[in-house]
Order: C-alpha cells, then sequence, then structure tokens
C-alpha cells in the first residue's frame, strides 16, 4: 500500500465541517479505486490505511459519531455468518453490509418465490427461482465489493454449521425453523462466538442476544425435544414492517458485540409488537 498516501489523495479529500468548528476529511470510493485497480483485497486495504489517519471513505462517513475510526476498522476486520436470507436474513445481510463488517458468510438452500416478494429484501421479480444466498452475494456487492463473501447455498444442518460459522465472531439466526435454530445454537456455544436470535409472526417479533455458556432458546421456547415447529408465521404471516424492526435489532446487536460494546444477553429478550406498538424488554428464568 502507498506510503504517500497523502500525496496520492491531493485534490480528491472532501472537508466536513462540524458545528463546533472543527472538519474531518473523507474520499470517495471511486477515487480509492483509481488508486488501487480491481482488486477488493487491496482496495480493502487502502480504506484502513486512511481510517488510520482519519480519512473516512465516503461509503461509511455517516458512521463517524457513532463509531470511531478504529471501530470502523474492526467491523471491517470482523466477520459474521448469517443463517437464512429470506425475510429477516435478507435485511440483516444489508444491514452489516451497508455499515462496513468485513466478511459475510451467508447460508440458504432456499430459492426465491413469488410470495417472498412482500417482504424478502433480496427478492425482485427479476430473480425469481434463484438461490437466496447466490442473490445475496450479488446484493452485497453491489454495495460494496471489499466484502468477502462466503456463500452456502444449502441448508444449515450439523454437519455444516462449523464450515459456515468459520471466521466469524457472530453467528445470526434469520431462520424459520425451531429445530435449525437449536442447531445453530449448539455449533455457535461449540465454536464460542455469540448467536443473535430473531423471529417474526404477524407483528410480533423477539430478538435476544445468547452468549457462550447461556441457556437461550429453552428460556424462550421450551426443552429441544420440543423444537421441530416452523412458529407463528405460517399461520399470521409475515408483512414487510415486522422483519424490519426484528432485524434492525439484530444488525445493531451484533454491530455491539463486534465493537466490544455491552449487548443484551444474560437471558433477557426483546419483544416485539407493531399492532400497539411497543418494544419491550423481558427477563426470562432459567429452566
Amino acid at each position: 500500500m502507498p506510503d504517500n498516501l497523502l500525496e496520492l489523495l491531493e485534490g480528491r479529500l472532501k472537508n466536513h465541517q462540524l458545528p463546533d468548528g472543527l472538519f474531518y476529511q473523507s474520499v470517495a470510493f471511486s477515487d480509492l479505486q483509481r488508486l488501487v485497480g480491481p482488486s477488493a483485497k487491496d482496495l480493502k486495504a487502502l480504506m484502513v490505511q486512511c481510517l488510520e489517519q482519519e480519512i473516512w471513505p465516503a461509503c461509511f462517513r455517516s458512521n463517524r459519531g457513532m463509531f470511531s475510526a478504529a471501530e470502523q476498522i474492526k467491523l471491517l476486520q470482523s466477520g459474521v455468518a448469517i443463517i437464512g436470507a429470506g425475510g429477516l436474513g435478507g435485511m440483516v445481510v444489508q444491514g452489516l453490509a451497508r455499515v462496513g463488517v468485513g466478511r459475510l458468510n451467508v447460508c440458504d438452500g432456499d430459492r426465491f418465490e413469488e410470495s417472498n416478494l412482500n417482504r424478502q429484501l433480496l427478492s425482485r421479480l427479476d430473480n425469481l427461482g434463484q438461490n437466496k444466498a447466490w442473490c445475496a452475494k450479488e446484493g452485497i456487492n453491489a454495495i460494496n465489493p471489499t466484502i468477502e463473501v462466503g456463500v452456502f447455498d444449502q441448508r444449515a444442518t450439523p454437519a455444516n454449521l462449523f464450515e459456515i460459522l468459520a471466521g466469524c465472531q457472530v453467528a445470526v439466526d434469520c431462520l424459520d425453523n425451531l429445530s435449525a435454530r437449536y442447531d445453530l445454537q449448539a455449533a455457535s456455544e461449540r465454536v464460542g462466538i455469540p448467536f443473535v436470535h430473531g423471529s417474526v409472526g404477524g407483528m410480533e417479533g423477539f430478538m435476544m442476544t445468547v452468549s457462550p455458556g447461556e441457556i437461550g432458546l429453552v428460556n424462550l421456547y421450551g426443552p429441544e425435544p420440543l423444537a421441530e415447529s416452523k412458529g407463528p408465521a405460517p399461520l399470521l404471516g409475515v408483512p414487510s414492517f415486522t422483519p424490519g424492526v426484528v432485524a434492525s435489532l439484530q444488525v445493531s446487536q451484533t454491530a455491539m458485540i463486534l465493537l466490544g460494546r455491552s449487548g443484551v444477553g444474560g437471558g433477557k429478550v426483546f419483544h416485539i409488537d407493531l399492532s400497539i406498538p411497543s418494544i419491550e424488554l423481558l427477563y426470562l428464568p432459567e429452566v
């Protein structure tokens, strides 16, 4: 990477005035690309080098204030596994890509169908019949081609979950059946990473973070042998706005975990009821 970064960026930097009279600088993605060419790896390294000098890539400029430059670098160097790329998963994938997480492993064995169009952000008329995980990669690369995307175009099972979670610091549960959720929590426990659960049905949803060593899903849904249900979604339906709220909570919690900020775990769960509307934090008894 160039040692004379400031010289190379001369005339390409944009100044941004802050309310306190200070300013910071940003640089456009296209200008960075001109310096390193088409290599996604080199482009990400250049982004990191800019941030080390408090120069913000323009695509992350609105993160400034919420995140420091060092925290943005940490996100760029982090990995997250998203299991399920439908209603919740498509929104989680988009949120994590836009916030700047550098590696996303996406798993889904299903293909888009027309009934997905009401709520699954990655689905379009022109990609019906295509695998959801590959469509997620296409969507991620259209936002930021420096993000490394691991595509797993099959259902998550105990046999492949460890490969899916490899290199990741958080697992995000966007599945549609309880049995697979229990498998994912068990695999996350085995590899020692937090598990961010989300579920929706009708106008209600749950979001819970489970750290290694915590009971997690059993507290919320009962003993594992009862975990074959797909939950309330087939009966209640899923409008577009319910997964939007739950996915936003999952993305924010994932970012906080990656940055080492305090998250919501320890047997606590967010319950969302948009018919009221309300978001309440519940404390679950251990079973």
